[in-house]
């Protein structure tokens, strides 16, 4: 879910594969996708498929960026519901025959690749943030994405934490510091902590 400057809120609709918005007055409509049909295609509104939509963020100019998980790709759908998709490639086409295999690759456009990208969050300058792989990945507006490693407040200490010991669940941008929550591996607990990532 995200929430833009007036107030709209957004709202990935895992289970119907659709994009939501929802106005301040509570009027729902579906911006992107169509309830009950996956697939990957680019397109507007309706005409757009995704595969297990998860984390969202919008930027200044109302644009939503999506953590496509299932299709480990990385979508932007336009305030007129143009959805096209930045970074990743779907591992499977419209047929389910396998073209992509899911990873951890750098890489602009469809070069980059995703295992399952599972939040995505996005700063004033375009830069996004995508939590996958148990790391963060930054990325330009045009998805080149350099890993960094990031900082973990555990019992009020901040201490160093080396990727691959929690995986972040879920990222967001507060007056400029990049948060993000992870889950810890192992744990019988399924601890989560709260991270604060140094840009």
């Amino acid at each position: 879910m995200a929430v833009d400057s007036a107030a709209i809120v957004y709202v990935a609709d895992t289970d119907n594969l659709t994009i939501r918005k929802v106005t301040p007055d509570g009027v729902v409509t579906t911006l992107a996708g169509s309830a009950g049909q996956d697939g990957s295609a680019d397109g507007i509104g309706n005409a757009a498929r995704f595969y297990n939509p998860g984390g969202l963020a919008v930027d200044s100019a109302g644009n939503v960026y999506v953590a496509d998980s299932g299709n480990t790709t990385i979508r932007k759908v336009t305030p007129g519901g143009v959805v096209t998709t930045l970074a990743g490639s779907p591992p499977f086409d419209n047929d389910g025959n396998l073209i992509a295999e899911r990873g951890s690759a750098d890489g602009i456009g469809s070069a980059a690749r995703f295992g399952g990208p599972l939040s995505v969050a996005v700063e004033g300058t375009g830069n996004l943030y995508v939590a996958d792989n148990d790391r963060i990945t930054k990325g330009t507006p045009v998805i080149v994405p350099p890993r960094f490693g990031g900082l973990s407040i555990n019992g009020g200490a901040l201490t160093a934490t080396l990727s691959g010991i929690s995986f972040p669940v879920q990222t967001n941008i507060v007056s400029g510091t990049l948060l993000s929550v992870s889950r810890s591996i192992g744990s019988a607990s399924g601890a989560e902590f709260l991270r604060a990532v140094v840009k």
